[in-house]
Order: structure tokens, then sequence, then C-alpha cells
């Protein structure tokens, strides 16, 4: 299966390297990239070499987190394209949000990684997980994005936003201390999604640069950005992603369900998976596991309500299968993962400044 994405991001890559002198400006005639290309808006390229890019930027400059490193310089919306000019002018950042969603998904609302919004009482979640992990510079593609979707929001809202924590999937390269001077908060690795948490005030947010009629517009060309992506689909991955949003919506997921939403027959959903070698229960499996954990995490909900989210009319049944994914009890899990962070860094004004 060929994975692409847009052009954009090899171009704002070898711009972000070149202007921290790194001296990667011949990775562009190594990897075919050319100059016409990387300046299309509107061009999509195969992931593959992007991924190898991104490796050798990191091995040539020596620079341990590239990812972080790239996605934590100074943010221009430009840096998304259209994508970014139309987050800079949307009504809320919670419009703001859907928008992300849509320009990391691209065509048919798939691509290479997945993004969700995970929403408690009085948190929110943005986490991503990879479809497809057969890149050794993974660990480092998601870094750069999740630092470069807090980017967009901070952009957004004219203010250095500071959110509650950062978790990351993979262990930790670099310093701790840049990671957390870049966000603000406590920064989490060997996690089991790579996420951070916000303030939910966050989603009122109205930014300095809103203008509706000009979103509009930018909307259609984004729709039309989005289409021309020529992304090949793994039904698997659908499947997770619609598991996921009927979680999001409160809704639990059965196998009819889930072949609704996706507008094919239950027996449909089985066999097109059996094609790729996926079981539903398994898919449902983890997304349950991911869910627990952050929902854990977050401190909003106590665990028979998650448990009975998740499908579980019995705690002790919840308790047997968290251990069975993480090897540990839900307390053991939060003794040993979680920091102690609800309290510390409270957003009481949604517009707060860090400290310099």
């Amino acid at each position: 299966m060929k994975y692409f994405c847009a052009t954009l991001l090899p171009n704002n890559m070898l711009r972000e390297s070149i202007a921290q002198g790194l001296g990667v400006a011949h990775l562009a005639e190594r990897y075919g990239f050319s100059q016409e290309e990387l300046d299309d808006p509107f061009a999509w390229v195969e992931l593959d070499p992007v991924m190898a890019l991104l490796g050798d930027i990191g091995r040539e400059s020596g620079i341990e987190n590239i990812g972080f490193f790239l996605g934590s310089q100074p943010y221009h919306p430009s840096q998304w394209g259209v994508g970014g000019y139309a987050l800079d002018t949307s009504p809320n950042m919670s419009i703001t949000f859907e928008l992300i969603l849509g320009l990391t998904h691209g065509n048919s609302g798939v691509a290479h990684v997945a993004a969700g919004f995970m929403r408690e009482n009085a948190s929110t979640s943005l986490y991503l997980r990879p479809n497809d992990r057969r890149w050794d510079t993974l660990d480092t593609y998601m870094e750069y994005w999740l630092t470069l979707c807090l980017q967009g929001m901070r952009c957004y809202a004219g203010t250095r936003l500071v959110p509650l924590e950062v978790s990351f999937a993979h262990p930790r390269r670099g310093k701790l201390v840049d990671y957390e001077e870049f966000f603000g908060c406590p920064v989490n690795f060997d996690q089991s999604l790579d996420m951070f948490r916000f303030d939910s005030a966050w989603e009122a947010i109205e930014g300095p640069k809103r203008d509706p009629l000009l979103q509009a517009t930018l909307l259609k060309l984004v729709q039309f950005y989005v289409e021309a992506q020529p992304a090949e689909v793994a039904f698997a991955n659908e499947v997770a992603i619609a598991l996921e949003r009927q979680l999001g919506r409160n809704i639990l997921p059965t196998l009819a369900s889930i072949a609704q939403e996706l507008c094919v027959s239950e027996r449909q959903v089985q066999r097109r998976l059996r094609e790729e070698c996926k079981r539903f229960s398994n898919i449902w499996d983890e997304v349950r596991k991911n869910y627990a954990t952050m929902a854990l995490k977050s401190g909003d909900k106590p665990i028979a309500e998650i448990s009975y989210a998740l499908g579980y009319n019995e705690i002790p049944a919840f308790y047997a299968a968290f251990k069975r994914w993480t090897g540990m009890t839900p307390k053991d899990f939060l003794d040993n993962y979680s920091s102690p962070i609800i309290g510390k860094h409270p957003i009481k004004n949604p517009h707060t400044r860090l400290q310099e």
C-alpha cells in the first residue's frame, strides 16, 4: 500500500532545516523533489521518500530529536498552505480542531496517521495513531506533526497556549527540558498514544484573525486540495477510525453500527477484514485499550464510567481486560505512567501566556 502526503511537508522540513543552518539543501535532489513540486500547494508525493528525507536530515544534522526540533521552530500559516490560512480564519478553536482532523486524515478520511479528539468533562485530548508502522522514522514524524498541531493552535489563538500534558508513544530522544520548555507542561514518553491534553476552555477561544466569510472561501480550496490526494485506503484503518469516532460521540460501537457508518453489510466488513488478515474483535480491542488509557490519564471519569463506556457491565471484567492490555491494573498504570499534573498547570484563562 502506498501513502501520500502534501508537498508542504518535505518543503517545510527542508526550509526549516536550511533556516537553522543545517546544510541539507542537497537532500531535495537526492529524493527527487523539484522546486516546482515543493512550491505547489496542491501537489502530493509518496510518503516513503519523505520519511527517508526526515531520517537523513536527522543523521546529517546530528540532532537526535529532529522531528520535535523542526516542528518547534517559529510557525506561520503558510507552512500548511491554504489549510493553514483556513485554520487562521476559523470562527473559533472548536472549528479549528475539526479542520486539523481533516488535514491530518486527507482523502477518504484516512491517511498514514489517524487523529481524533477525546472530550472529557474538563479536558480534551488530541491524539495521533499510526495506521502503518513500516518506517523507522515514524516516531520522529509523530513528534514533528504533534508539535506542528500545537503550533497551529497557538498561531490561531494569538497566544502561547499551555497544554495540561503531552505524551509520546516512543522512548525519549534529546533533553527532556527542551520538550517541557516548549510545551510548558509535563511531557511523558513510552505512553499508549501520541497526544496532548488541554483545558476544554480552549474550544471557545475566538482567534483575533477570525473571518468566517474568508474561511468559507478557503475551505472550498482545502476540499479540492484534500480530494486531489491519490490515497490508498486500508479497510482495517477505516474500521478503527469509525470505532474511535463512535466512542467519541458516546456511542458504544458494534459490528452493525460500524457497517452502517461505512455503508456496507456486516458480512462485507468481516470479509474485507479477512482479506487484510484482520479481525474486527482485535481492532475493537486495540481501540478500547487506547480509549481506556487516555480516559484514565485525564482523570475526568471514574473507572466505572470508563468501564461502562467500553461495554463492560462489570468492573472486574474491565480490570481483567486492562491487565491483559497493559500488564497492570488501572491503579498500577496511573502510579507508573501518569504524572500528577491535575492542578499543577491550571489554565484559568484560555489565553494564558507561557512565562518566558
